[in-house]
């Protein structure tokens, strides 16, 4: 056992477990983070959803506009508006210190994706703003020969459709670039090669003489695998265009830009790592956590903290298990509500499993039937919790953001 004895220990390396870890280290705090795998961050958007669709229906102009219509329970009620507040205005700080900044928070943010539509955000870096677009006439969508799942011809047909669009001409076009081998590559080969000053200048001058000046350009997620924006600007700088990355289906390069930048920080704030290792059981005395034992390549190893945040995901994130018309969470074993019916047939419905997880109180403590804490240095963060449903309202990231912060702020 290692007898040192933290402020907290996270569990999970997600978005909400990577904020969490920053914002108790910033604070001052120390702390381990215990981590299974790399987290679905490395394979997301990084784009941070607050609260894209109301659940009565359509898109909001501003994401607060939708908290009056949320469900009671929901983890935004739960956090309240100047904690969330507060964590947008922490996450944007940290992403300006660090170099890789996050446009300000202005309402509902438009970013272009994949299969030619306009997805609602809320933080969006600078490269996935189609706002970027506006005062172009021609938006030229460019694709690499090759590159699977971004096809420039169906993008181009999707938006010259769209009445959002109807002052605009989108053109498909093509850019080859053999230095990456054989059909069949995806977007974090082609960023890889463009972190390179070689690969960056191949791309400019094989675009160079297919584009019009001062035009507007939608480009897959290639801009570079690292945080930050040097490639960015020389594309849009020597092109004199405007530049916007798509989204894409996973993987995607952006999301693994903010945890390799999130990563980053923890490193510089001595955040300790417990890497490839599963919470198998935890020690509770009294009310309280004492330490939560893992198995990894190393064996099984205690770990003690006065504070523990859980910030594990949810089914797909092994937060949640279920079995024989049960759920439960996987490290407490606590026990999860289900209602009749976990799913509709109509996918475009809301589907009841998408809002499993834990019921918190208003510090982030499960709480029992009688609403009373169940560990009191214990807190949730994230998807774990019980009453968003983020795939339908498009609240991911932002759920994690605001309880992150909010568990952090509770130490």
């Amino acid at each position: 056992m290692n007898g040192k004895i933290y402020d907290n220990i996270v569990i999970g390396a997600g978005m909400a477990g990577l904020l969490n870890a920053v914002f108790s280290a910033s604070s001052g705090k120390s702390v381990k983070l215990i981590t299974a795998g790399a987290g679905s961050l490395t394979i997301g958007s990084g784009l941070i959803d607050l609260l894209g669709y109301s659940t009565v229906g359509g898109i909001l102009k501003d994401p607060f506009d939708g908290f009056s219509t949320l469900e009671a329970g929901h983890p935004y009620l739960k956090c309240g508006r100047a904690a969330i507040d507060k964590a947008v205005r922490a996450f944007l700080d940290i992403c300006d210190k660090r170099g890789f900044p996050y446009l300000p928070a202005n309402g509902c943010r438009f970013v272009p994706t994949a299969m030619g539509r306009l997805k609602p955000s809320f933080l969006v870096p600078p490269s996935m703003d189609m706002e970027s677009l506006r005062g172009a006439e021609t938006v030229y969508v460019a694709g690499v020969d090759g590159m699977k799942d971004f096809s420039p011809e169906i993008i181009c047909g999707a938006f010259s459709s769209m009445e959002y669009f109807k002052c605009k001409r989108f053109e498909p076009l093509s850019v080859s670039l053999p230095e990456l081998g054989a059909a069949g590559f995806g977007s974090m080969e082609a960023a890889r090669f463009m972190d390179s000053e070689e690969g960056c200048s191949a791309f400019i001058d094989r675009l160079k003489g297919k584009i019009n000046t001062g035009c507007g350009m939608i480009i897959p997620p290639i801009l570079g695998s690292k945080p930050g924006l040097w490639v960015y600007e020389r594309v849009k700088s020597e092109l004199n265009a405007e530049i916007c990355e798509s989204a894409v289906i996973p993987p995607a390069v952006t999301g693994y830009r903010l945890r390799s930048m999130l990563m980053g920080f923890l490193g510089d704030l001595g955040v300790e790592l417990a890497e490839n290792a599963r919470v198998i059981s935890a020690e509770v005395k009294n009310g309280r956590c004492i330490s939560v034992s893992t198995a990894g390549p190393g064996g099984v190893k205690s770990h003690r903290a006065d504070n523990f945040t859980v910030a594990s995901g949810g089914f797909y994130g092994g937060g949640l298990t279920s079995a024989a018309g049960r759920v439960w969470e996987s490290v407490f074993g606590l026990p999860v509500k289900t209602p009749d019916g976990w799913a509709s047939a109509d996918f475009s419905e809301r589907q009841n499993y998408s809002g499993f997880g834990v019921s918190v109180n208003d510090r982030l403590n499960a709480c029992d039937i009688l609403g009373k804490p169940v560990y009191e240095n214990v807190y949730f963060a994230g998807r774990i919790i019980a009453g968003a449903d983020s795939p339908y309202e498009h609240s991911g990231n932002g759920v994690a953001l605001a309880t992150s912060y909010l568990a952090a702020s509770l130490l």
